[in-house]
């Protein structure tokens, strides 16, 4: 496949969001009427499987968008392969220069703990619920299947983030480790150092944290070193950063 083909097919990858992840705008966030963002109190009932706990009916989870890391103020200026997961000051998602977009674990009228999150018009897989007692947005939920999916190199079936919405792969009920977020499934990922068990993109909130952005996944998926995939990314004008907002409790 041509870099060229390849690097537009990734620009919805990372939305994180999970997200890693998200949206860059509420009409990318919400897949259908359905599936809106008023959703949370609907999640609080079937996000105990895995942790015992409840979200509280105030319960957000939103993925943040900014359009050019070089123009990060300095406390929120992390986009490196270790700050996945840095938990940063508020502002940086709630500034007025970036945009957000409210993610919504119901689709068809049931809630999931693992869900489609839209990111234009394909989608990807987040967790939203309750870890350790805290609000808990997960990114790179990748499903299972045969043919596997391929982060950023796939095609049809196989391509990932993937435009079939109605696929019984995007929605399930279970935990970060059970829904495979972090990549955790993906020796790409695995076999770098540090990340042996996965990009820790699992943000126990509430607050603001570094999301998975086009490095991190530019990396490991198309094999570049971190200066050789920022300076691309760049050059692309996909130099965008993102952050996980998670507001409420669990109860």
């Amino acid at each position: 496949m041509a870099f060229s083909k390849i690097i537009v097919a990734s620009l919805p990858l990372v939305a994180l969001f999970l997200a890693g992840c998200g949206s860059t705008s509420e009409e990318q966030a919400s897949t259908s009427e359905s599936n809106s963002t008023d959703s949370t109190s609907s999640n609080s009932t079937d996000s105990t499987s895995s942790s015992g706990t409840t979200l509280s009916d105030d319960a957000v989870a939103k993925l943040v968008t900014w359009p050019d890391w070089n123009a990060l103020p300095d406390e929120c200026a992390y986009i490196g392969m270790d700050d996945i997961g840095k938990e940063v000051p508020l502002s940086c998602c709630t500034s007025t220069n970036a945009s957000a977009g409210t993610i919504s674990p119901i689709y068809n009228g049931t809630s999931y703990d693992c869900f489609a999150v839209d990111l234009g018009d394909v989608y990807a897989k987040d967790f939203f619920g309750c870890v350790d007692k805290k609000p808990t947005i997960a990114e790179g939920c990748v499903p299972t299947q045969t043919p596997a999916f391929e982060p950023l190199t796939g095609a049809n079936e196989t391509a990932w983030p993937n435009p079939d919405l109605t696929a019984a792969e995007f929605y399930s009920q279970g935990d970060v480790d059970s829904c495979n977020c972090g990549y955790q499934k993906y020796s790409q990922v695995t076999s770098m150092a540090g990340f042996e068990g996965g990009f820790p993109s699992v943000y126990k909130g509430p607050g603001c944290f570094v999301a998975l952005n086009y490095l991190h996944m530019y990396v490991p998926f198309m094999g570049m070193n971190a200066s050789t995939a920022k300076s691309t990314l760049e050059a692309y004008s996909y130099n965008f950063a993102f952050f996980a907002h998670i507001e409420g409790s669990c109860q």
